[in-house]
């Protein structure tokens, strides 16, 4: 919670440091145009005092707003990455007596509010599990989603899978 509230601040204290660039053109524009009309060359002077000062400080304005929603973007990915492989690593470490997993959803989120999908899919000679963030958009299976997954093979299951495959085969050989 921590972790967003000083996301949610720092965001904030970017967009105020956007909106100072942005008024602050507005208001050199107009002092421009102020100081043209003064001089009596309204049509001249004030167009090429909007160019000069406001038209930059807008462009600049603009980018720098793009350039932090960007940051800020690519930090929650980031922090959303970690989260699902630690999520990960904690569920993959949550084994029964036997060695196959827990299927446990305490309800993790990502650094967009959202909830962590986890999928459990049991296979032939063990099973894995898939943690999934649906990404900055919150739908699931678009190219923005994040997430890793775990394999956890059952060695003794393999082993006595394999052991009753050769005692088969030696049998049919005796039989033979």
């Amino acid at each position: 919670m921590d972790a967003l509230f000083n996301g949610v601040a720092a965001v904030v204290e970017l967009a105020m440091q956007l909106l100072y660039f942005f008024f602050s053109g507005f208001a050199n524009l107009a002092r421009a145009i102020d100081n043209s009309l003064e001089k009596g060359e309204r049509r001249k002077n004030g167009l090429l005092a909007a160019a000069k000062l406001g038209l930059p400080t807008m462009v600049f304005g603009s980018l720098l707003g793009y350039v932090i929603w960007y940051e800020i973007s690519l930090r929650s990915s980031k922090e959303t990455q970690r989260t699902v492989e630690l999520y990960a690593d904690w569920l993959d470490s949550q084994k029964k007596p036997d060695g196959t997993y827990r299927q446990i959803d305490p309800g993790k989120q990502d650094a967009w509010g959202n909830r962590l999908q986890v999928t459990w899919t049991q296979h032939e000679l063990g099973e894995s599990l898939l943690v999934t963030s649906a990404g900055r958009d919150g739908q699931l299976q678009t190219a923005d989603d994040i997430g890793t997954s775990r394999l956890n093979l059952q060695v003794k299951v393999a082993a006595k899978e394999a052991g009753k495959a050769i005692l088969r085969r030696l049998k049919e050989r005796q039989d033979d």
